[in-house]
């Protein structure tokens, strides 16, 4: 990038695409680096990246013509009497590439997102919900994850067997994304949560199954699919199973934790006999209460 800030040192900012090109050496500046820098965002000054990416062949090849010119001596094409003046070429007006295209490309070269986007906002919000980042859902295979993202992508189809409703969908938060995959009964119950740029709170079991191209594809299977809020509000219940030979003093410990967490969250407390308790009150469930609750658990379970 050092050519791009001497030569911006030397003559100023870059004033288009086309100023771009013309001052930068193709050498040390290819397709490659420029593709790179448009689908980055580092361009977007000059006009969106769709634009500059379907013009970017025929810009580049002007620009060429012009450095080799100068470089035999012979002067520009577009100016006789000054041959530092510089050729502009208007970008189409295309439309723009799909956020979600934008995002990864961004996810491509930087590993994370770098477009903020108004779901953003209201998806970190609930990300207290979560058991699990999107990209660590790979990680958990076999086992059960609650995740919360953006509906990218959705899908419909039927069962072979009753010819009945499901769907696969495609969810991402700000480091990563998963398929996740939606049957009849859970459909029917999150169906009207299911719009392109929602979000939406999934909790499942992590599949992983051999594909078509004999290459391992993760998935998440849902069992509860709906919005944050729904979920916030009370429509599942917080399931805490209560080991065999736990400690008096573990349970005390348990009984404290639930309390200085209040909320509209039912909390059941199943014990080793089959008797149930619920908490008075209900809990406010988070990722990290529970993580607390399991920690308390083990520790009692291994005799801490």
């Amino acid at each position: 990038m050092e050519e791009i800030l001497e030569v911006r040192e030397k003559g100023g900012d870059f004033s288009s695409l086309s100023d771009f090109c013309q001052r930068t050496s193709p050498q040390k500046i290819n397709k490659k680096v420029l593709e790179s820098l448009i689908k980055a965002g580092a361009l977007d000054n000059f006009g969106t990246r769709a634009s500059m990416i379907s013009s970017l062949d025929r810009i580049r090849e002007v620009a060429e013509a012009e450095h080799k010119r100068k470089t035999d001596g012979q002067g520009s094409l577009f100016a006789a009497n000054n041959p530092e003046t510089s050729f502009t070429i208007n970008l189409p007006e295309v439309e723009e590439f799909p956020l979600e295209e934008i995002l990864e490309f961004e996810k491509q070269l930087f590993g994370f997102f770098l477009t903020a986007d108004p779901a953003q906002k209201e998806l970190s919000k609930f990300m207290g919900l979560s058991t699990h980042k999107l990209d660590q859902v790979e990680e958990e295979v076999g086992n059960k994850v609650r995740v919360v993202g953006m509906i990218t992508n959705i899908r419909t189809t039927l069962t072979k067997a009753k010819q009945e409703e499901m769907a696969f969908i495609t969810i991402r938060d700000d480091l990563g994304q998963v398929d996740v995959v939606i049957f009849p009964q859970t459909y029917s119950d999150c169906q009207s949560y299911l719009n392109h740029n929602s979000i939406i709170l999934v909790e499942g079991r992590v599949d992983r199954r051999r594909g078509l191209n004999n290459e391992d594809q993760i998935s998440l299977v849902a069992e509860v699919a709906c919005h944050p809020a729904k979920f916030e509000d009370n429509e599942s219940q917080l399931v805490v199973k209560i080991p065999s030979g736990l400690k008096a003093n573990t349970l005390v410990r348990l009984n404290k934790l639930l309390k200085n967490n209040p909320g509209k969250t039912d909390c059941l407390l199943i014990f080793p006999n089959g008797k149930k308790m619920k908490v008075k009150g209900g809990v406010k469930r988070t990722s990290d209460l529970e993580k607390t609750i399991r920690m308390i658990i083990h520790a009692s379970a291994n005799g801490f």
